[in-house]
């Protein structure tokens, strides 16, 4: 997991995602949906209340690493290495992820401007939280 903020200079320290930054840069004017970027990339654009977590569990990808922006709103984003927390459901190939218990977590909450950065081994459940937050949100989907 990697954690910045679009506004402020540590922005150097993701040079491999420059492209995918200026993308990111112009979040506040996409609509609602998903578009397709070079290199097998494409990013969902969603807007959403944040509710309480309830019961939920950390999800994780193989093919892609996760870009979360935060456009507009405020979240908790729940993340947590799979490697330290038990398997809930296998992977399914069809939507691109598997489950884990949160027995091993860590919260991060995103504000406007911050971005994180998961790894297939970072289990994350967002969406939550700041209850009643309006939240605009873009997840870049990065091929591994």
């Amino acid at each position: 997991m990697k954690f910045a903020n679009i506004k402020y200079p540590q922005l150097e320290l993701f040079t491999e995602l420059d492209r995918e930054i200026e993308f990111l840069r112009g979040a506040d004017k996409l609509k609602p949906g998903r578009y397709e970027l070079e290199g097998g990339e494409y990013a969902n654009v969603m807007e959403y209340v944040t509710k309480e977590p309830g019961e939920y569990a950390l999800e994780a990808h193989r093919k892609y690493v996760d870009l979360q922006y935060i456009v507009e709103g405020s979240e908790v984003a729940h993340i947590g290495d799979i490697n330290l927390n038990t398997l809930k459901t296998p992977y399914d190939e069809k939507i691109e992820a598997a489950f884990y218990n949160h027995e091993s977590e860590r919260e991060l909450v995103l504000h406007a401007g911050d971005f994180v950065l998961l790894y297939p081994e970072d289990g994350h459940c967002v969406r939550s939280e700041v209850v009643g937050s309006r939240v605009k949100k873009v997840v870049l989907k990065i091929p591994v």
